[in-house]
């Protein structure tokens, strides 16, 4: 025999499945920000050509790493955050300013945000 649930039942069943699902989806987005730790270990690749004195052109692991950062930053939040690590970051591992313009022309990338270091990532 199939007990039948009560219609006060079936609604915190429901809002539970919500509140879940809800959770998971906040959870889901907040694993898919990129760290600045994240962004440091996926330019690894590029840390010769940034930081070097006469260096070859990047490599395509290093394009390849770059285009995956850009495609994990797709919001507002997530392309400062991107930005600011870049901008923070970049002058403390020795990398030169101008390398990282050259990369995203030859990567072919599109960065939603110029490539100098006194640009504001707030903007």
């Amino acid at each position: 025999m199939v007990k039948k649930m009560s219609t006060s039942s079936n609604w915190s069943w429901t809002v539970g499945q919500f509140m879940l699902i809800t959770m998971i989806i906040l959870v889901a987005k907040t694993v898919s920000a990129v760290t600045c730790q994240e962004v440091i270990s996926a330019m690894a690749p590029c840390s010769g050509y940034l930081k070097g004195k006469d260096p070859p052109p990047p490599s395509e692991a290093c394009c390849s790493s770059c285009r995956n950062l850009l495609q994990q930053s797709q919001t507002k939040e997530e392309r400062r955050a991107l930005c600011q690590c870049l901008k923070e970051t970049g002058p403390k591992v020795g990398v030169v300013p101008e390398r990282i313009k050259q990369l995203t022309e030859h990567c072919k990338l599109q960065l939603p945000f110029p490539t100098t270091p006194e640009f504001d990532c707030d903007k």
